[in-house]
């Protein structure tokens, strides 16, 4: 029993070791890719997910890309704390200026008790993208909201899952130089 439960914390802890992993290979060809193009000063981006599912939802599997490459994976959530999870930080830190299409692939498993038992063997998945252009000297957060469409009265379950996006775009400002 103990075994398992080790056994447990550790692909946990691998899987954040990944994420971490892919996350640095990104910001390395993000680096690479300014240094010869010279767009040190680039653009900021800031990519939050906000889970706002009601209870007869369980988060499962989020995947993030940005144009095209991955940014952050967890394609099996299987502790209840990171599925109960509401704000997740996806990315933070430079882009190089230009357009840029981020694509968000989230899934669900269906959640209920006695009567609605049933719930749980279905299974939900949205995937959408959304493009923005990154402009130098900017820092831009996008908010990725996962929610409910609908009413429980009225919307289908199989129609409730969707994901909206938010932008905010803001100039950066200088960091002050500390005094001598």
């Amino acid at each position: 029993m103990n075994y398992i439960i080790r056994l447990r914390q550790l692909a946990e802890r691998i899987e954040e070791l990944q994420e971490r992993v892919s996350q640095t290979k990104y910001r390395l060809s993000l680096l690479k890719e300014a240094v010869l193009h010279g767009t040190i000063a680039g653009a900021q981006l800031i990519v939050v997910l906000d889970h706002k599912m009601g209870s007869s939802f369980v988060l499962t599997s989020v995947r993030f890309a940005m144009d095209g490459k991955p940014v952050f994976s967890r394609p099996d959530i299987t502790s209840s704390r990171e599925a109960n999870r509401h704000h997740w930080t996806i990315f933070s830190g430079p882009v190089p200026p230009g357009p840029h299409v981020i694509t968000v692939e989230l899934k669900w498993h269906g959640n209920g008790h006695r009567v609605f038992g049933y719930l749980r063997g279905y299974k939900f998945r949205v995937l959408s993208s959304f493009s923005f252009k990154a402009a130098e000297g900017t820092q831009t957060q996008i908010r990725v909201i996962a929610y409910e469409r609908g009413n429980s009265m009225t919307t289908p379950l199989k129609d409730r899952p969707t994901i909206k996006f938010k932008a905010k775009v803001q100039a950066m400002t200088a960091k002050p130089k500390g005094r001598k």
